[in-house]
């Protein structure tokens, strides 16, 4: 009885510490490749950010002369030329900035009013906004936007004008991301988190990426959670697990 009870110990101390390596070697895996995946978006919005503006004053000036009522896909050519992929598309609010006139039809009647702090400060500093890539579930794609108010019949805030930029060369660092994942079936959750300006979060889920849109019941779900993660990362200044084996 006792070979076997010291025989069980050291069975499940193996399997234990067996299973600590294994979970350690995924942790650091997936931190390096999502550590990759950011990198490369926020690189690339680096590059992608000053012509991101230069396309919304494009159809900011086009929607001026014509109507914010016309149809979209002449402008939408003009903003793709020389690129066979069409990474941009346009939105244009009412003034309660719901979508009423877009290039991406899925996104028609869809309300904004979640992001009016984030809008209506743009427009008091007179700065066309540009957001860092956010993950669009229902495209899973990572997209950029750019935002500023237009002016109609002597209103400067008759509505919005969005134009998108879609990354679509991280999109294969994404999935193997999640491919490696998948693998390791126990995990709960995962997510990685950017904070961008005005204190906002543009969270990655690395698991089980659900298509929806946010909605105004989310997006307060979500301020609270910003609210307690971020207490959580003022009040522990080492914020990473790591694993120990063979003092190393």
């Amino acid at each position: 009885m006792l070979i076997s009870l010291v025989g069980y110990r050291v069975i499940h101390t193996t399997i234990t510490q067996n299973h600590e390596q294994e979970v350690g070697i995924l942790v650091l895996d997936i931190q390096n490749k999502t550590d990759k995946l950011i990198s490369k978006l926020l690189y690339q919005y680096t590059l992608q950010k000053d012509l991101l503006l230069k396309k919304h004053k494009e159809v900011s000036s086009y929607l001026e002369q014509n109507s914010y009522d016309v149809n979209l896909e002449e402008i939408k050519r003009q903003i793709n030329r020389g690129d066979k992929d069409s990474p941009y598309d346009i939105y244009i609010t009412d003034k309660e900035l719901t979508i009423k006139n877009t290039t991406y039809a899925a996104d028609l009647g869809f309300n904004l009013s979640f992001a009016k702090e984030v809008f209506d400060k743009h427009y008091d500093s007179a700065t066309i906004g540009c957001s860092s890539p956010i993950l669009e579930k229902g495209l899973e794609s990572f997209l950029s936007y750019s935002d500023s108010y237009y002016t109609k019949d002597g209103d400067s805030k008759a509505g919005l004008l969005q134009v998108s930029y879609r990354y679509l060369d991280s999109m294969d660092i994404f999935q193997n991301l999640r491919e490696r994942i998948a693998f390791y079936s126990n995990s709960k959750d995962l997510k990685a988190y950017v904070f961008v300006e005005y204190g906002y979060k543009n969270d990655l889920p690395l698991k089980d990426i659900l298509i929806y849109k946010p909605n105004l019941k989310g997006v307060e779900f979500a301020i609270r959670e910003d609210i307690e993660l971020l207490k959580k990362l003022k009040e522990n200044r080492e914020i990473t697990k790591y694993f120990k084996e063979n003092g190393t």
